[in-house]
């Protein structure tokens, strides 16, 4: 199982070594997984990419928000505060 620290860590880094973008801005959650989207809170994006950590497993998958199941996934989950070593 892993913790919401390390998922963060691991997210972070996802998107530092895959994408060059240093920093989370936005986490949310439901009761199988987090769910993490890069950059500065204030930047204006086009085609964010969002990723899911698996809670049992920490697997990463990316996150279709134009798909109704990504977009409800999302919906319904809850917004997860970020530790400032993590933000954007």
């Amino acid at each position: 199982m892993m913790n919401y620290n390390d998922a963060c860590h691991k997210a972070y880094d996802y998107f530092k070594d895959n994408l060059g973008v240093i920093g989370l801005s936005t986490a949310t959650e439901n009761d199988e997984k987090w769910f993490f989207s890069a950059g500065k809170d204030s930047d204006k994006r086009i085609g964010n990419v969002i990723i899911s950590l698996s809670k049992e497993t920490g697997n990463i998958e990316m996150v279709d928000l134009l798909s109704d199941e990504g977009y409800e996934t999302l919906k319904v989950s809850h917004k997860v505060e970020i530790s400032q070593e993590y933000l954007g």
